[in-house]
């Protein structure tokens, strides 16, 4: 029986082996780096493209598997730009890991909001509520699909959070498991001319709208994955 641990090198390499050979990934940001500014992408269609401009985070910190950002719920973030192949389109999958530090407020760990934070045309993942849930939201200024988890998320704790999109079918998945579906049709949520940011929510002024806490393995894909290759990212995470 393998013990599980978090820095065992053939875990990290396992996990960034399953994550990179599944297709339609277009960004891959681990966040493991021990020094610098840039937070690479490794996603091998458009390796060290794409890559994070990070501001303020604390990075090589102990994290779910390998290292890990840290964000103080401020001013930190990781900045990915406003590529149009950031663009989410009518099938998607957006996976990250989290392990909150405070959660108050509703700030967002991820996500691409529209100017001055109108909440119109946007994408997000949040906590939401007391107890905390997560929430994924979307809008194309008429349109709003939203899912809360069914269950909640705490302080100190590792989650591996995962989105899809198949058509007007969204699904929220916590830990493997999922938490969640809304079906709705919904158009461009793009908000093209912002950025897509890690750490919160940078177009509210200020807001409680930032993420205090861990943040690692943040993935984007172009296709919606299925409930199993989920699970299977959890398990090799050791979060299920």
């Amino acid at each position: 029986m393998e013990i599980f641990s978090p820095l065992h090198p053939r875990r990290i390499i396992r996990l960034k082996q399953y994550i990179t050979g599944l297709s339609g990934l277009v960004g891959y940001w681990p966040l493991w780096e021990n020094d610098g500014a840039v937070a690479v992408n490794h996603a091998p269609d458009n390796l060290r493209t794409l890559n994070g401009i990070t501001t303020g985070a604390t990075v090589a910190q102990s994290g779910q598997v390998g290292k890990a950002y840290s964000f103080d719920g401020s001013d930190d973030n990781v900045n990915l730009g406003t590529s149009s192949s950031l663009d989410l389109g009518t099938t998607f999958t957006v996976l990250l890991t989290i392990n909150p530090a405070v959660l108050t407020g509703a700030p967002v760990i991820l996500g691409r909001i529209d100017d001055l934070g109108e909440y119109s045309t946007y994408w997000y993942f949040a906590p939401t509520g007391e107890p905390h849930k997560i929430q994924v939201s979307a809008g194309d200024g008429a349109n709003f699909p939203t899912i809360n988890s069914s269950s909640t998320i705490s302080n100190g704790n590792w989650f591996q959070l995962a989105w899809t999109r198949s058509t007007d079918d969204h699904e929220l998945f916590i830990n493997g498991s999922t938490e969640g579906t809304v079906s709705q049709a919904i158009n461009d949520i793009n908000a093209s001319s912002n950025n897509v940011y890690i750490g919160g929510d940078f177009e509210s002024d200020p807001g409680d709208f930032r993420f205090n806490g861990l943040i690692q393995h943040v993935a984007i894909f172009d296709k919606a994955l299925t409930a199993k290759q989920i699970l299977k990212l959890a398990q090799i995470a050791g979060l299920a």
